[in-house]
């Protein structure tokens, strides 16, 4: 789903607060609604330590309880696999896609059956969409944008790469979450890559391509957000945008791949692509100043404002401190 556009808050469409815990059988106590697409409800939940079955080792953890539509249960059976296939062998990058904790089948003893709910370990933070939504009309900070691009570009890769490939096959700015109680690169909340109910488990190159194109096309449109870029501004003479010489290579580069993934109507993998750009990348977001760093820490926080409210600040703190 490419949106590239603020993401609206929706009510629960596939269950409600009671119907979450019956689900759970009393494991998972909701409070609060986190969101909804078109396939699952994702509800914040508390584990409950008296339940008939207790996950012991979650000791308090908010966790993310995920309630599919009753017509896509499947896509959480394929989500599962995924996920664990990721765990697996990601190594270091796992802190860039979701942690699987907990799922339940509708028939106990036979895991390929329908899924009725699966629990992530919940991220104190906020999406990429919601942060843009608080700095309108202003445009993100470059270190901001360079350091999702050059996360999300490695935990691409690494699913392309795995065999069989994974295509993520929903890449939009609402599935790019911002976690501050992780941090691989001091000053910056890892980027994360959720969502995973729309994977394809053995894709063709035009999945792949698919995936590298929707992710291009989306971080085109975050680096040129609150920027009044026009069509023409970054070809010829900069004209009638906030883009200096730096950014507009920044601009052209990610042109560039997408022409990438399109040359000759057949694309070029990952690995034939030339590195020169991602070093500059890479060089241009390792010089984070106190300033950016400052107000990247206070655009995450104001981001991530409703789970504080939702969950409260002791409970926040409790998650956002979890090893």
């Amino acid at each position: 789903m490419e949106t590239f556009s603020d993401t609206p808050e929706t009510g629960p469409q596939h269950s409600s607060l009671k119907e979450v815990k019956d689900l759970t059988d009393g494991k998972y106590v909701p409070i609060a609604h986190a969101g909804s697409g078109k396939h699952a409800d994702v509800w914040l939940c508390i584990p409950n330590p008296s339940a008939s079955t207790p996950n012991a080792n979650l000791d308090g953890q908010l966790v993310a309880v995920k309630v599919p539509a009753a017509t896509s249960r499947d896509r959480l059976r394929s989500e599962i696999s995924v996920l664990q296939r990721i765990a697996a062998s990601a190594g270091p990058l796992t802190t860039h896609f979701p942690t699987l904790l907990d799922a339940a089948y509708t028939d106990t003893e036979d895991p390929l059956s329908d899924v009725r709910w699966l629990a992530l370990a919940a991220i104190p933070g906020c999406t990429a969409a919601q942060v843009c939504s608080i700095i309108r009309p202003d445009p993100l900070p470059e270190e901001l944008v360079l350091h999702m691009y050059i996360q999300i570009t490695s935990a691409l890769r690494f699913i392309h790469s795995m065999t069989p490939a994974l295509a993520h096959g929903d890449i939009h700015e609402g599935n790019i979450m911002l976690d501050p109680s992780k941090q691989d690169i001091p000053g910056y909340p890892n980027a994360v890559l959720i969502d995973f109910g729309n994977v394809d488990r053995d894709p063709t190159k035009a999945f792949l391509d698919h995936d590298r194109v929707s992710f291009y096309r989306m971080m085109k449109w975050l680096a040129m957000l609150g920027r009044g870029c026009k069509p023409k501004s970054h070809r010829g003479i900069v004209e009638g945008c906030g883009c200096g010489d730096f950014w507009v290579r920044v601009l052209k580069g990610i042109d560039e791949r997408l022409d990438s993934v399109w040359s000759d109507g057949k694309g070029r993998e990952e690995d034939d692509e030339p590195r020169e750009f991602e070093a500059q990348v890479e060089l241009a977001r390792d010089g984070l100043s106190a300033e950016k760093r400052a107000l990247i820490r206070e655009l995450v926080e104001r981001a991530t404002g409703d789970m504080k409210a939702l969950t409260g600040e002791e409970e926040y703190e409790k998650m956002s401190n979890k090893e």
